[in-house]
């Protein structure tokens, strides 16, 4: 049968690796004994394995969830205008480190998913609508939007959650986004709760 590289002495054509000249690039079926996982290491690192039982695990698949910092709320944000979510506190993770100063960077071009989940505190009546968005480089895909002209009052809070999958190029960027439309320009008495998320993944 086939084999890679010179012919082993004993004749037979078993291999448990095959690597590049510097051995930073290579697949292993045995990288302790008998372990029965195929690893796949690139430049120096364990980009992917299949264990034995056929569970395929990225370590440096894009993957990333972020939440705002609790020791410094987003309070009265602006109407009119499209606000970005500060996502700058505890990041849960960010597998690639592809998320900073609230913004996912695309590593690859490829199809990601992306959801955002915004709480807001202290939802005025009186305004026309909010609405949350997920802001790309290529598009901006709407998510829920509350028409609070329907409400009898003020309420003290409400959460929004949009979901995509984005068609996005290596160096495209994400941010989760909140919009109040209403009449005249300035702040809100609304806020950004701590509750509030923005996570994504590369799916293909």
């Amino acid at each position: 049968m086939p084999y890679f590289g010179s012919k082993p002495a004993d004749g037979t054509a078993s291999t448990t690796i095959l690597k590049d000249a510097d051995n930073n690039t290579k697949i292993q079926v045995e990288e302790s004994s008998d372990e029965n996982i195929i690893r796949f290491d690139v430049a120096g690192s364990e980009a992917m394995k299949i264990d034995a039982n056929g569970i395929i695990t990225k370590a440096l698949q894009p993957a990333f969830c972020a939440v705002p910092d609790t020791g410094s709320q987003q309070t009265n944000f602006a109407f009119n205008a499209y606000v970005d979510i500060t996502h700058g506190g505890t990041e849960r993770f960010d597998q690639n480190n592809d998320f900073a100063s609230s913004t996912f960077t695309a590593p690859v071009t490829g199809k990601y998913l992306l959801v955002s989940r915004v709480q807001v505190d202290t939802v005025t009546q009186s305004y026309d609508y909010y609405a949350s968005t997920i802001n790309t480089s290529n598009r901006r895909y709407f998510g829920w939007l509350w028409d609070t002209n329907e409400f009898s009052s003020d309420q003290n809070y409400t959460g929004f959650v949009d979901c995509v999958i984005a068609d996005m190029d290596a160096s495209d960027t994400a941010t989760a986004q909140i919009v109040i439309s209403t009449t005249g320009s300035g702040n809100s008495a609304s806020d950004i709760s701590f509750n509030s998320y923005f996570m994504g993944c590369l799916l293909v």
